[in-house]
């Protein structure tokens, strides 16, 4: 099984970046995704949990495969 980090910050799904990984992730058969966050040198940028679960969500909807989502979050998800 196939297993991508995938970002979870705001996404325009209609742009060509997320068209792009949409494409590959159905040509490769991808089986798992990793959700995590940017990082400004230690410094993480986190995203709240809506965001996290539009992405989450329109990856299960794009997969042709049931995908198993994970999470890098070991500070958490949200901005403090």
């Amino acid at each position: 099984m196939l297993n991508v980090r995938y970002f979870t910050d705001f996404q325009n799904f209609d742009s060509a970046g997320y068209q792009q990984f949409r494409e590959q992730m159905q040509k490769y058969h991808l089986g798992s995704v990793v959700l995590t966050v940017h990082t400004d040198g230690p410094i993480l940028l986190k995203n709240g949990p809506l965001e996290m679960a539009a992405v989450a969500n329109q990856l299960q909807r794009d997969s042709k495969l049931p995908l198993l989502i994970a999470a890098d979050l070991e500070r958490g998800s949200i901005r403090a």
